[in-house]
């Protein structure tokens, strides 16, 4: 019979190794936060520092977008939620398809008529850049009077090529050159490689007059590429040459007062539109030949007057905020619940939702008020009913919950 002190080590030694498997267990599984700053919530299992950094860079871009038009308050009526991932594994498997294939940009925009979402790969770098140009059609929708398309989008061309540090900043370069993924400029390039894609449509192509570019409708096929190209380079001039009230005072007439095109470019701008064509035409030439003097410079980030470099105007210090621990199911609730939003991923995110449902453990609200939209989106109202209860049960606090109680009724209706 083992002695007292024999049974005593074997005992502890037992509870050791249990302790140290179940240590190894919990190691094994990501770890997730929510890094919350001042106008950003960011869920991440990157880590603090990672998650902080993102969480920076969506500030200042927030912060720069109001420095260029002047606003002291921006506003955001729909909720902007933020998941940044820490591995392309995990990115490739929720990103949305082209051509059958995952999206080759490190981050994606998603809009929703509820909530809006950003989505980042952090084992890209720089990847909040891929989602630049939506983040500035987001905030013009909701921060600047409605426009014609060539003002949102050839501001928004013009806010892509930002480029972040933690001390300095700079904006202002070759948008197809700084996005290389960008999907949505089909730029060919002409003889001379060497110069930025957008550079090289300028040079190639006859210029859209200056009336028909502002009055331009999508057709069939959307926008030619000019549109693109001549729209940044227009707004290029007006941001550069301080001419952003003369343009809205372009759009009061055209817009409120129906004055005809040529007409409200004369009174506003106090020059014809060919005049004003030929202004914008003469400033692309200087801003080539800015790129030109400099032939060991990045393409597309030409120095000089026409690139404006400043200091970065927030810094790691200025962004502070609080860390939160998420436990792993909600964390996963959360990142399926923005699955069900994107079509391709949609019936991997409800496997996901069902499966943390399943677990008594792990069943949350989220999975249920997530796991009812997409119910409510196919029209199954009894079930999305349903899953909105168990929610309530689950807790009667969450205002989601009773959003999508009072929308499903509606829609039933």
């Amino acid at each position: 019979m083992p002695s007292v002190s024999c049974t005593r080590y074997l005992l502890i030694a037992v509870l050791f190794l249990a302790a140290s498997s179940n240590a190894f267990g919990r190691g094994s599984e990501p770890k997730w936060i929510r890094v919350n700053s001042a106008h950003f919530s960011v869920l991440t299992d990157a880590g603090e520092k990672k998650g902080r950094e993102a969480s920076l860079r969506l500030e200042q871009m927030r912060d720069i977008f109001s420095q260029l038009f002047l606003k002291t308050k921006l506003q955001l009526s729909e909720p902007l939620d933020v998941i940044a991932l820490q591995s392309d594994e995990e990115y490739i498997k929720v990103s949305p398809m082209h051509k059958g294939q995952p999206i080759s940009a490190p981050g994606f925009f998603l809009h929703g008529d509820d909530r809006n979402y950003i989505v980042l790969d952090l084992a890209a770098e720089d990847s909040w850049r891929a989602v630049s140009h939506d983040f500035a059609r987001l905030f013009l929708s909701f921060n600047y009077p409605p426009t014609q398309e060539w003002f949102d989008e050839g501001f928004a061309q013009y806010f892509s090529s930002l480029r972040l540090g933690d001390n300095q900043a700079q904006v202002g370069g070759d948008p197809a050159q700084n996005l290389p993924w960008n999907h949505a400029l089909p730029l060919p390039l002409a003889a001379d490689t060497s110069l930025p894609k957008t550079f090289t449509e300028l040079l190639a192509r006859p210029w859209l007059p200056l009336p028909d570019l502002f009055a331009m409708r999508p057709g069939p096929t959307g926008y030619p590429p000019m549109f693109y190209a001549q729209s940044w380079i227009v707004m290029h001039y007006l941001l550069n040459q301080n001419k952003l009230s003369e343009a809205g005072a372009y759009f009061g007439l055209v817009q409120i007062r129906k004055v005809p095109i040529d007409q409200a470019i004369q009174q506003a701008f106090g020059m014809s539109g060919v005049q004003l064509e030929q202004a914008v035409k003469d400033y692309f030439h200087s801003f080539l030949a800015s790129a030109a003097a400099q032939p060991n410079s990045n393409a597309g980030t030409p120095s000089g007057p026409n690139l404006t470099k400043f200091p970065a105007p927030l810094g790691p210090m200025d962004v502070g905020g609080s860390v939160v621990d998420i436990m792993i199911s909600q964390a996963q609730s959360l990142v399926a619940e923005m699955m069900v939003r994107v079509p391709e991923r949609r019936e991997q995110g409800e496997k996901d939702l069902a499966a943390v449902i399943a677990d008594p453990k792990g069943d949350n609200v989220i999975a249920h008020r997530a796991m009812a939209w997409a119910r409510m989106e196919r029209k199954e109202f009894d079930e999305t009913t349903e899953e909105l209860q168990r929610a309530r049960e689950l807790d009667g606090r969450d205002t989601w919950t009773h959003y999508y109680l009072a929308l499903v009724k509606f829609r039933a209706g």
